[in-house]
């Protein structure tokens, strides 16, 4: 069995896809094998968002052109995904992250028909800042975690004694407060660059940590090894300490990884916005996904039935508010249909 490479970021994995198709070539090991995911409907249903301003299949395959590689295209059924879930929630063992998660199964267990060992690009935003957050003074500067932004909270769809119990919101501030104590200071860092300093260690606790979860989970549950390169301690440790201002050299995301790229890439590749893991926009799944949402208060036999309020839980899932329709309700609405199911999943009850 060979190795692959697989991603669908930006640049970041195209990067490391260039440096082993060098090496390979350089070895005569012969082509490297390439992988993209993407969903069958995504030329008609794709709608852009901040974190998916493009699909990433047109990229993927000129960036495979440019580099000579054996390039996979993994077109998934929606349906298929649908039938993957079970088989996420087993690897995960925790509330999944829906057709995101099932999706990545599906996307190594093709992989490792063919390779056992691949590579992806995880890490290389929260290492050298590429997503939007990082460039939004006015989430920058604001005192909680840059990524939540004005979205509004799943806990906001407790019940009203549930919330007043927990106290979400608090806690929230609590593990801020926490976290950003712990953050390495560089003696002298005045201003945006220490700053930025707090805002990408928050990131690589944050959603880089997610990432890295689901992507150990889900490659070894079908016994696929993927490395990632971008967190060799190394590398982060140098890079860490590089200035903001140096990051953002050219003003835009990500300066540092572009210029080191700039001879390796094609242009519309080196010079592409950010774009995340495909996320699924079928019609029929985002209307499962919201009906399936609007039952849950209303559902004897949901463990979380009874610790939702009905009239919030209506609210998000039919959109309200400019930031809900951005970002896709349904991709918001997913956690609380993963954690339903987990919990019925594995006979586990609320007290």
């Amino acid at each position: 069995m060979g190795r692959g490479l697989r991603g669908a970021a930006a640049g970041d994995v195209r990067l490391l896809a260039a440096l082993a198709a060098r090496r390979a070539g350089g070895s005569g090991e012969g082509p490297l094998r390439t992988f993209s995911v993407g969903f069958v409907g995504d030329e008609r249903d794709f709608r852009p968002t901040a974190l998916r301003p493009e699909r990433d299949a047109p990229y993927a395959r000129l960036a495979a052109g440019h580099l000579g590689t054996d390039h996979v295209e993994v077109a998934l059924d929606p349906t298929e995904v649908a039938g993957a879930r079970h088989a996420a929630l087993r690897a995960r063992d925790l509330p999944t992250r829906g057709h995101f998660d099932a999706s990545m199964h599906l996307l190594f267990r093709r992989l490792r028909a063919s390779s056992t060992v691949a590579l992806s690009g995880e890490a290389a935003d929260e290492v050298f800042g590429g997503y939007p957050w990082f460039h939004d003074p006015q989430v920058v500067w604001r005192d909680r975690f840059p990524w939540l932004g004005d979205a509004p909270r799943l806990a906001d769809c407790l019940a009203p004694d549930v919330r007043a119990e927990l106290r979400p919101r608090e806690a929230e501030q609590d593990r801020y407060a926490t976290l950003r104590a712990r953050v390495p200071r560089l003696p002298g860092e005045r201003g945006l660059d220490a700053r930025m300093r707090e805002v990408l260690f928050f990131s690589l606790h944050g959603p880089l940590a997610g990432l890295l979860d689901r992507k150990d989970r889900m490659s070894m549950a079908v016994g696929l090894e993927v490395r990632v390169p971008y967190c060799d301690h190394v590398l982060l440790e140098y890079v860490w300490n590089v200035p903001w201002h140096m990051k953002v050299c050219d003003g835009r995301e990500k300066s540092l990884l572009r210029m080191a790229a700039a001879d390796l890439l094609p242009p519309e590749v080196l010079t592409r916005p950010k774009t995340a893991y495909p996320a699924l926009h079928d019609p029929a799944h985002e209307a499962a996904v919201r009906d399936a949402v609007l039952a849950l208060p209303g559902d004897s036999g949901s463990p979380l039935g009874g610790l939702l309020d009905a009239a919030r839980v209506r609210e998000f899932a039919e959109g309200a508010g400019p930031t809900m329709t951005h970002a896709g309700t349904a991709h918001l609405l997913l956690p609380l249909l993963e954690v339903d199911r987990w919990l019925r999943e594995y006979g586990l009850e609320i007290g």
